[in-house]
């Protein structure tokens, strides 16, 4: 059983093209890469914004590869996020989902990266109490 090193789920990892990288697919964080040197950080975990950077890149097709050269700049990227823009993340997940009306199913607890969210509960706030400005 391989896991997750960004958030500790079981996920499914194998070698990749670079012989110094392991690719991961993660329930939570969905496709990317952690080079070697990297897979057992204790930098890696429990970071929501680089699982952010992971899930939000792989939601846009274009899956990443965190480094020891990289990590920092990505997490930080999401950590500056503004409140306005983690509410414009969420609903535009939504509507990814589908359309006005209709049923979707969304799972908090393994759909918050994609809001920059550090949790559930801080995704769920942002889909039951957006602020309406006047």
């Amino acid at each position: 059983m391989t896991i997750c090193p960004l958030c500790g789920l079981e996920a499914a990892g194998e070698s990749v093209q670079e012989p110094d990288a392991k690719k991961f697919t993660c329930k939570r964080r969905g496709e990317y890469g952690v080079s070697r040197e990297m897979v057992d950080s204790a930098r890696l975990q429990r970071d929501p914004y680089l699982s952010a950077a992971a899930r939000q890149a792989y939601e846009a097709g274009n899956p990443i590869l965190i480094r020891g050269d990289n990590w920092s700049d990505l997490s930080e990227a999401h950590r500056r996020t503004s409140v306005s823009e983690r509410i414009d993340k969420a609903l535009r997940y939504l509507a990814s989902k589908g359309r006005p009306g209709k049923e979707i199913w969304i799972n908090m607890g393994l759909d918050y990266p994609v809001a920059d969210a550090e949790n559930q509960h801080e995704f769920h706030s942002y889909l039951v109490s957006c602020p309406i400005n006047s």
